[in-house]
């Protein structure tokens, strides 16, 4: 029925006409009632109601689909009615009149509004009590069997019922439905179980929007070169409710959301007409700031909340009125740097007021109200095959089709009210010239004048426009008590902001084009007029960019201030408002800016080859592109930054997390933000405690939940700040979530084009994201989505940030030098480059390798095999010597370096044993000397012998390879110390060694053998180390006169005297690295799966190199702590084809170095 209707109607979301036919071929009356009747017409012009029923009407106008009844009188005329329908496209036209009507707010388009039955209009004259009930109220107790879980409040004068009576309560509707009857509406609520996804009823409005908002996917939508955030298209939502409903009929579905559009669910991002099934029109959810409580405790002069305003006064007289603002645009305010920044103290204060309030700042408005195309008739009687005799029976046209009956209107085309003042306008330009003007051009030149007449009549409208909020706004809220006078003139600065200066400018282009009008009929060109004025259509930009800001202070001030809010309410009801609220009047400075580019097109399309304009209007559509580019630019920073600072209100965090997220820095990007579910069940039985809000900046991902705290609703975070280059995204194979089984579904269908059976809903099918966070803390965590679309965006977004980040950070340059093909059968160990870098040095399994580097790139060349030694674990240079030092098994061994430049293979007998039992060894510079320390490492106790390189035997060149050192050995022992402990590594300083050990850093005289520790007992602010037994030192540096010391969680600065220095700088490894190096102002740390990267000064995260098995092969400190290069291995990645480096050399450009700082 409702199909054939809908075909009927042949509703064209591009055509506002055929819409108008549909929407009379949709009308509606709706009530409880069941003896309603219909109103009669009489000839006299005058609409008598029955006195036995009462029916409340439903349009189907794009601007005005709310319900009205009469409050008093039962007969009225409707010549005497005022109201008028203004918005474009209107296809069916109501007289109203408010003196005789009421507007019901808790309805829409086709709801069911305020309705009284048979009873209750015959006992009129009793006196009633006016209660109020929501149907939800009762559904539990199924004392509501035909309606499930509806939100529509009912709101009309009832006699008392015995609580809980099904027949009561269906008698009040109809007095004749069955509940076997009504079941076939809703399913059942036998076999429902606790994991079964909730039903949604597609005459439900209030569940349908909610759906809505769960499967529409929001982002960047482009209109007229304008871009919007957080927008959808027209065509998309239809795609939804296309989705929720089950359905194929697309027009249905669009007027299921006109019926939501009407309730102001969404809106036009330009506030010129409701939802159309367009891929070029753009919408936008409205968003409402929940008043606080303490609203209704306010005085009526004022908010409680103290208003804080973005703009500081830019006159010393603050007395001056803001007559003296709007004529004088040298003291509008503008958006520069330093206002920027008092804009941030003011938006942090205005959301600190909003935030301590228990409600949240800014919620979701959803509609209320029963779609009755949907629904089920109320009579007994009703068939498929028989003429209903309510007019509101969703089956009577399809009752008319099968009757043959031809379809009457509910009004007469006599009967429909006044057309809008500008519709009755001429606004064409061949009814405004005479007609011999038009006889006399040919049709294409007649095409381009409309076109330039449409470009002047609307110019002069946008005027008009800029007018009205001059005169019923700015004037009258800067000369009454509306707003606190103290915060008055600022308030309007940050809401009309210099809208004033664009309409200095834009009236003068209008007089210009209506005096070329005038003196030329027949336009010959506008070009030239465009480039006299658009040059200066710079304050579109400024007011662009502040229009997030003035449309949140806007919503602030209603929802804090009770009379702003009423003077706003009846503004917005004048005749000149158009019905159009104010943020449809605000947004009409960036919309006409955009719409100048299309216009003038049309004009350029229709113009010859000769005309001036040829030239000049594309030079002015480059013109206006460049502002709009500039304007969109504005406008994403100030909304990113507006939004981030409502993100830090609502952020409940550790100061820790809060520092390092610095939502306040400029540079910070809110990317993309959403919710998710933890749990795929959750999207089938409607769990919302599982809902996690995503948050992705352009530095860390933020998972937080919504939490209670204070009585006030705040962002929780789930997970600590996840960094972007740390974190692996994949897909997880999709499967139905966990709920009921689907069964067969029932044959009773019902008439509508949609099948509600009383069987239960499938699963809903989840798209799984699955998150891999590598470090030391490293987890996964599966989050799931209700849409793939969705969860490709996740995907991308979070990928392409980090790809920005890994070319916006690249610090360090990591190039490949040795492949794994070369190690076929073999593993590298261990790796050293001396001359200068120019040969390399690998201690392998088998034996050592050596390999020269190529001057071009720095790679090596296929190594040769030079020693067989097994296990080769350590190998180090002393060139002033001319010494290698191995160490293979732990035994310490030393070779002349002369010997590598021979040809033959080195035999294993020309090697020199040092010592044995040795852990590791450590080269360096102490006491004015080169010492070479072997550590030989116990769990109990260590000793560190101490080696010193023979001056005399210095720079000596070896005569012979059989015995490379003769009689004398180069390293001699310097001195032995013992340790009660487990020595981890070894640092030397000017005259003193320091070994680093589970206990923490110990400084050893080589003099006396006497240790003590590194950090002053005394320093109070190392308390955190004593409950911390599970770390370990990792290295230590000198840096400026301090102490860099690096732990296996964190590293912080220490002075000469062990007190700790630099108290607010502090670094929290992302891992647990094994090794350190530095680079100043660079410190890096190597994990196994990536090396992180900071700024030894900042201590901020800078870059992370990604690897797998990373190990640190040399520190880059070289022979004497003055430089060198860092090398690190990885392991080969497997089956790749091409080269698979395992060495690597990092490489810091000279731009991004700052020089030794030792």
């Amino acid at each position: 029925m409702l199909r054939n209707g809908a075909q009927n109607g042949n509703i064209n979301s591009e055509s506002h006409e055929s819409f108008g036919k549909a929407a009379k071929g949709f009308r509606i009356f709706s009530s409880f009632s069941s003896s309603q009747k219909l109103f009669q017409r009489r000839s006299s012009g005058s609409i008598t109601h029955s006195p036995t029923a009462l029916s409340s009407t439903t349009s189907l106008n794009e601007n005005d689909g709310n319900h009205f009844r009469p409050a008093s009188s039962l007969s009225f005329s409707p010549s005497s009615l005022s109201r008028k329908d203004s918005g474009p496209g209107d296809g069916l036209e109501v007289n109203k009149k408010n003196n005789f009507y009421r507007r019901s707010s808790s309805t829409d388009d086709f709801g069911i509004s305020h309705a009284r039955s048979r009873k209750e209009i015959q006992s009129l004259g009793r006196p009633h009590t006016r209660q109020s009930f929501s149907v939800s109220d009762v559904s539990n107790g199924s004392s509501y069997p035909n309606i499930r879980k509806n939100s529509v409040h009912v709101n009309a004068p009832m006699p008392s019922f015995p609580e809980g009576s099904t027949a009561v309560l269906l008698k009040h509707h109809s007095g004749s439905k069955s509940a076997s009857a009504i079941s076939n509406i809703a399913p059942s609520h036998s076999n429902s179980t606790s994991s079964r996804r909730p039903y949604i009823h597609p005459a439900f409005l209030s569940q349908v929007a909610v759906e809505f908002r769960k499967r529409l996917n929001i982002g960047d939508r482009v209109k007229d070169g304008l871009l919007y955030k957080d927008a959808f298209l027209g065509s998309e939502a239809v795609d939804v409710l296309m989705h929720i409903v089950r359905t194929t009929d697309r027009n249905l579905a669009l007027l299921l959301g006109r019926a939501l559009d009407s309730q102001k669910m969404f809106h036009d991002v330009t506030y010129s007409h409701r939802l159309r099934d367009s891929l070029k029109e753009v919408y936008q959810y409205r968003r409402i700031i929940s008043p606080p409580p303490g609203l209704s405790s306010m005085d009526s002069n004022g908010s409680s909340i103290e208003n804080n305003f973005l703009y500081t006064k830019r006159r010393a007289n603050t007395s001056d009125s803001f007559d003296s603002v709007l004529s004088d645009s040298s003291t509008t305010p503008t958006i520069s740097s330093s206002v920027q920044v008092n804009s941030l103290a003011f938006i942090t204060s205005s959301l600190s007021a909003i935030t301590k309030e228990p409600e949240a700042p800014e919620t979701e408005y959803n509609p209320h109200g029963v779609f009755t195309l949907l629904t089920e008739c109320y009579s007994s009687t009703c068939s498929r095959n028989r003429l209903c005799y309510s007019i509101s029976c969703p089956r009577r046209l399809e009752q008319q089709a099968r009757l043959h009956l031809k379809v009457q209107p509910v009004l007469s085309g006599g009967s429909t009210s006044i057309t809008d003042k500008q519709e009755e306008d001429h606004r064409l330009w061949s009814e405004n010239v005479p007609k011999q003007v038009v006889d006399q051009i040919d049709v294409r030149e007649w095409k381009r004048q409309e076109i330039i007449f449409e470009v002047i009549y609307t110019e002069r409208d946008f005027v008009r426009d800029l007018e009205y909020i001059r005169d019923f706004w700015i004037k009258p809220l800067s000369t009454s008590n509306v707003i606190p006078e103290n915060n008055r003139q600022q308030f309007i600065r940050c809401v009309f902001h210099n809208i004033m200066q664009i309409h200095a400018v834009n009236s003068r282009l209008s007089n210009a084009l209506n005096r070329t009008q005038t003196l030329q009929p027949v336009v010959n060109t506008i070009g030239d007029l465009f480039l006299d004025y658009v040059p200066k259509f710079e304050p579109f930009i400024k007011y662009g960019a502040n229009q997030a800001i003035a449309k949140f202070e806007f919503e602030r001030e209603k929802s804090t201030n009770r009379n702003f809010a009423n003077y706003v309410h009846e503004v917005e009801r004048l005749r000149e408002s158009r019905k159009l609220e104010l943020n449809g009047y605000l947004t009409k400075p960036t919309t006409r800016l955009a719409r100048y580019p299309l216009l003038l097109s049309g004009v350029l399309k229709y113009t010859d080859k000769d005309n001036p304009d040829t030239e000049n209007i594309p030079r002015v559509i480059e013109m206006i592109r460049e502002f709009l580019t500039k304007l969109n630019y504005e406008t994403g920073k100030t909304e990113n930054r507006l939004s981030l600072l409502q993100l830090n209100e609502q952020l409940s965090c550790s100061p820790a997390d809060r520092a390092k997220l610095t939502l306040f820095d400029p540079s910070r990007l809110l990317i993309f933000k959403g919710v998710v579910k933890l749990k795929a069940s959750s999207y089938s039985n409607g769990d919302t405690e599982n809902d996690i809000h995503m948050f992705l900046l352009d530095n860390f991902l933020l998972l937080c939940k919504i939490k209670i705290q204070m009585k006030r609703r705040v962002h929780k975070l789930h997970l600590r700040p996840l960094p972007l280059e740390l974190l692996s995204i994949s897909y997880i194979e999709d499967s139905p979530s966990r709920g009921s089984l689907p069964r067969r579904p029932s044959s009773a269908l019902l008439t509508n084009p949609i099948s509600i059976t009383k069987s239960n809903p499938p699963p809903v099918k989840a798209y799984g994201l699955q998150l891999v966070f590598i470090g030391a803390r490293g987890f996964s965590i599966s989050l799931y989505l209700n849409t793939l679309i969705a969860r490709d965006q996740w995907k991308q977004h979070i990928e392409k940030q980090q790809d920005i980040i890994r070319k916006r950070h690249l610090v360090f340059e990591s190039r490949g030098i040795c492949c794994q093909s070369w190690f076929t059968g073999n593993k590298l160990l261990c790796a050293v480059a001396y001359d200068a870098g120019r040969k390399l040095l690998f201690g392998t399994y088998k034996g050592l390798y050596i390999s020269s580097r190529k001057s071009n790139n720095g790679s090596c060349l296929e190594p040769i095999f030079k020693l067989q030694l097994p296990n080769i674990s350590q190998l180090d240079v002393i060139e002033e010597h001319n010494v290698l030092l191995l160490l293979a098994e732990k035994i310490l061994y030393e070779l002349p370096l002369d010997a590598l430049d021979s040809v033959e293979q080195i035999n294993s007998k020309s090697l020199r044993r040092v010592t044995g039992h040795v852990s590791f060894v450590k080269t360096g510079f102490c006491m004015q000397r080169i010492l070479v320390c072997a550590v030989k490492s116990t769990v109990l106790n260590t000793t560190l012998r101490i080696y010193e390189a023979d001056r005399a035997l210095k720079n000596k060149k070896t005569q012979s390879l059989k015995k490379p050192f003769g009689n004398q050995a180069t390293l001699k022992i310097f001195t032995e110390v013992q340790m009660p402990m487990e020595a981890l590594s070894v640092h030397f300083l000017k005259t003193k060694l320091c070994v680093g050990s589970f206990k923490g850093f110990d400084i050893i005289s080589l003099e006396n053998a006497v240790f003590q520790s590194l950090l002053n007992p005394a320093d109070t602010s190392f308390r955190f180390l004593e409950k911390r037994e599970d770390i370990r030192p990792i290295a230590m540096f000198r840096l400026r006169g301090e102490f860099l010391l690096c732990y296996s969680d964190f590293a912080f600065f220490v002075n000469t005297n062990g007190w700790k220095s630099r108290q607010s700088w502090m670094i929290n490894w992302e891992g647990q690295p094994q090794g350190c190096a530095l680079c100043y102002p660079y410190i890096l740390a190597f994990e196994p799966d990536f090396i992180e990267i900071r700024n030894a000064e900042t201590a901020e995260l800078v870059q992370i190199i990604m690897g797998q098995n990373i190990k640190l092969l040399t520190d880059g400190r070289g022979l004497i702590s003055e430089g060198g290069e860092i090398l690190y291995s990885t392991e080969p990645i497997p089956f790749s084809s091409g080269e698979n480096p395992i060495v690597h050399s990092l490489i810091l450009p000279p731009a991004n170095a700052a020089g030794p700082a030792l």
